[in-house]
């Protein structure tokens, strides 16, 4: 790109902005019927996928996979064995830093709660009310 291009860029950016609105506007149909048949192909799936797991994690697709293979098909919580196209990606929402696949239950388990002392306090409540009863509720309360 030569220097009178870019500076023609920086300069007249709203403008640029302006009229890629109204164009994709005056044009939605055919846009959209255009990446339906690109998303339609091998190819747009494969560089559709690629781009969101690099746009999103960081990480490239092969690696996405490469991670489904050295745990073995298992979410990394319950061990359950999951296909493919049907595990979840979990990942710090502070970092974007991947932590592993889970299953569907087990993703939606830890939705929204990337806080280790959150858990911390769960598993106590889990434990302190396991097996509780209306004779042992008391005796629970008590020692909780």
């Amino acid at each position: 790109m030569s220097d009178y291009t870019k500076k023609y860029y920086i300069e007249n950016r709203e403008e640029r902005i302006r009229r890629s609105r109204e164009y994709s506007k005056r044009n939605r149909d055919r846009i959209n019927k255009r990446c339906r048949e690109y998303r339609g192909t091998e190819w747009g799936r494969a560089m559709t996928r690629g781009a969101k797991f690099k746009h999103k994690y960081g990480i490239t697709f092969e690696q996405h996979e490469q991670m489904h293979i050295d745990q073995k098909g298992r979410c990394k919580i319950c061990e359950k064995v999951v296909i493919y196209n049907k595990i979840h990606t979990d990942h710090d929402h502070k970092t974007g830093k991947v932590r592993g696949l889970l299953c569907c239950r087990c993703n939606h388990l830890l939705a929204g709660f990337d806080d280790a002392e959150f858990y911390g306090r769960a598993i106590e409540y889990l434990r302190c009310n396991a097996g509780v009863t209306p004779e042992t509720e008391t005796i629970n309360l008590l020692t909780c």
